[in-house]
C-alpha cells in the first residue's frame, strides 16, 4: 500500500496476462489476489496496462477473438469479485507506440472492445504517448515510466 500525495495505491505489480488469466484456475487465483488487495476503504481502483508481451507472444497465435475474449473474461471476473467495493474502476491501457508495431495495433482493438459496455472499465489509449525506452528500445526506461505516469495516469485518476 503506498500514498501518493492524496492518493492511496493499493497495489502496483507487474505480470504477464497470459500467466493469470488464460485458463480458469489462473483467471481465479489473479481475481482472488487483485481482491485482496484493494482494501475496499478508498478508491478501489485497477490500472491494467498490457503491452506487447500480453498481446504478441506465442500463447494466442494472432487468435485476436481468443485474446478479447480472456480480457473480458478478466474484466467481469474483476468486476463479480471486486464490484461492490466503493469506488471499484479498471482503467485498461493498452500496449504503448514501439519502433516495431507489426499486429499489436489489432491486438490494442481487441482490447478496447472487451471494454465496450462494460460501465467499470475505461479504455486508456496507450498510443497517445511515446515514452523513452531503455536501451534495448523495447522496455521503458526511468524516464519513460515518469512519462506514463505524468500524461496518463495521474491526469486519468486527477492527481
Amino acid at each position: 500500500r503506498r500514498n501518493r500525495g492524496d492518493v492511496t495505491i493499493d497495489c502496483v505489480g507487474s505480470s504477464g496476462f497470459k500467466h493469470w488469466a488464460y485458463d480458469a484456475a489462473d483467471l481465479a487465483a489473479s481475481v482472488a489476489r487483485a481482491a485482496a488487495q484493494l482494501d475496499g476503504t478508498a478508491a478501489n481502483i485497477i490500472w491494467l496496462a498490457l503491452g506487447r508481451n500480453d498481446s504478441l507472444l506465442n500463447l494466442w497465435n494472432g487468435d485476436l477473438t481468443a485474446f478479447g475474449s480472456t480480457v473480458a473474461a478478466y474484466y467481469d471476473a474483476l468486476y463479480a469479485a471486486c464490484g461492490s467495493k466503493p469506488g471499484f474502476h479498471i482503467y485498461a491501457q493498452t500496449a504503448l507506440v514501439a519502433t516495431a508495431e507489426g499486429t499489436i495495433a489489432d491486438y490494442r482493438t481487441a482490447q478496447q472492445n472487451a471494454a465496450t459496455g462494460r460501465a467499470w472499465v475505461t479504455h486508456i489509449d496507450g498510443t497517445s504517448i511515446s515514452p523513452a525506452r531503455a536501451a534495448d528500445g523495447l522496455h521503458l526506461s526511468a524516464a519513460g515510466h515518469v512519462t506514463v505516469e505524468s500524461t496518463l495516469v495521474r491526469p486519468t485518476l486527477g492527481y
